[in-house]
């Protein structure tokens, strides 16, 4: 690529796919407890970033396994997981572009992500537009604080309490503002800056991998035009360096120290580094046009599909990893607790009133599945179906799990669910594949949960 602009283009997409790469290092490098798998990905990492002519095949590589990996744990992923996923695929044939010389079409490409972008905002605001969400009591908002409001010495109680009373409102305020910005140009800067103040804030708490999607999105909206990359692959390099490095000599020693150091020190880390190539590449360089749908049929096709993922609660298909994390939000039943979409008129599907309540689980198997249904609460049948599955590979050798439960009326009691083939009410593998749900708290008000 010889004119500037060319130039521009090609050092924007390398970073698109730093971004890319870095961001399912930091999703995965939690897993990665084998030192030796993790030193060879991580300095395979470093040859691409080293080496910038082999960059586009080593990340031609990188990108299907990660595509494999996260379409291989699907649906039982984070919310965020799942746009990553969708990122990838979209990404994924640019690269191949890249690869074979042909024009990447990084116009539409941008177009995609940056709606992306908006959807995932959107909903992530949307979704928190309920009664418990604004009720300080059981909110998320304050409870998603408390690391952060435990700093606040005792002498200053009372400020403490202020914040955690007004935190819904500024929840709603400040995660409104990021897809009201996104949307209107003249926003746009302060929706960008909000974004990464946001995941900057977030990743000490354990969501340094979400953040890493969040920088990525925000990279999106830069202007090529006005953007200074004589020095760009020279820092990049240096951030992505620094990141993998750290996951080099961090991740094996995961777990000898503990999840929350390790998640909280990475947090710290990754927040300095990302801001520094934020604040200098990102904020900077804000393109203020306003958003367009892509060309191609097939790009647009992902936005549509992405939109109505993220609306699937109303529609009765989902109420797990459908960016309703944290945000108190409750569509089981004939209504729900959402401000505007309370009477659920959308919903056309009954997966989450097809449910088998608990009425009891022997000591032996409540620790098998994190999010096991206690004594008296309901589950909707698919996940009962994904319940019964993940006890029978996770209980191997540790004797048999009793259960009772009660579904259409009628109580069903073994002394082995996990092999008691009569002790099923199955359903068809490509709901369990497509369709993720939580257990339905018993409470009349929705309290924080994942």
């Amino acid at each position: 690529m010889s004119s500037q602009i060319d130039a521009k283009e090609e050092s924007y997409f390398s970073v698109l796919l730093s971004l890319l790469v870095l961001g399912g290092l930091f999703h995965y490098a939690e897993d990665w407890s084998n030192t030796l798998v993790t030193t060879v990905i991580v300095l395979t990492l470093m040859l691409a970033l080293i080496y910038p002519k082999i960059q586009h095949w080593l990340f031609l590589i990188f990108t299907p396994y990660l595509i494999y990996i996260t379409a291989g744990k699907f649906p039982n992923i984070a919310n965020h997981s799942n746009l990553y996923l969708i990122v990838l695929l979209a990404i994924f044939p640019a690269q191949l572009k890249a690869v074979l010389g042909k024009d990447v079409p990084l116009s539409d490409l941008l177009r995609t992500v940056r709606l992306f972008a908006f959807v995932l905002y959107f909903f992530t605001f949307f979704h928190k537009l309920n009664w418990d969400f604004l009720d300080p009591e059981i909110s998320c908002a304050g409870k998603k604080l408390d690391g952060y409001l435990e700093l606040i010495p005792r002498s200053l109680s009372s400020v403490r309490q202020l914040l955690e009373t007004l935190a819904p409102t500024l929840g709603l305020v400040i995660e409104g503002m990021i897809p009201l910005g996104l949307l209107v140009p003249k926003l746009r800067k302060v929706a960008i800056y909000t974004l990464l103040a946001l995941h900057f804030m977030l990743a000490p708490m354990g969501f340094s991998d979400f953040s890493s999607l969040g920088v990525l999105l925000a990279w999106s909206f830069v202007d090529l035009e006005r953007l200074e990359h004589q020095d760009l692959l020279k820092h990049v390099g240096f951030l992505a360096t620094f990141c993998l490095t750290m996951q080099l000599y961090f991740a094996p020693s995961r777990i000898p120290y503990g999840q929350e150091s390790y998640e909280f020190l990475e947090g710290i880390l990754f927040s300095f580094v990302y801001g520094l190539f934020a604040f200098k590449y990102i904020v900077r360089n804000i393109d203020t046009r306003p958003l367009w749908f892509p060309k191609s049929v097939l790009y647009s096709a992902s936005v549509v599909c992405l939109f109505i993922f993220g609306f699937s609660n109303y529609l009765g298909l989902r109420t797990a990893g459908n960016f309703s994390m944290f945000s108190n939000l409750r569509t089981e039943g004939q209504v729900s607790n959402h401000l505007i979409l309370g009477s659920n008129p959308f919903k056309i599907f009954n997966f989450q009133e097809d449910v088998v309540k608990v009425l009891s689980v022997s000591r032996n198997g409540r620790g098998v599945y994190r999010r096991m249904p206690k004594p008296g609460q309901s589950i909707p049948r698919i996940e009962f179906d994904r319940l019964l599955k993940k006890m029978k590979f996770r209980t191997r050798g540790k004797g048999a799990v009793a259960m009772k439960v009660e579904y259409q009326g009628k109580e069903y009691q073994t002394s082995n669910a996990i092999f008691d083939q009569a002790f099923r009410f199955p359903v068809p593998p490509w709901q369990t594949k497509l369709f993720k749900f939580r257990a339905i708290q018993s409470s009349s008000r929705q309290q924080c949960a994942w």
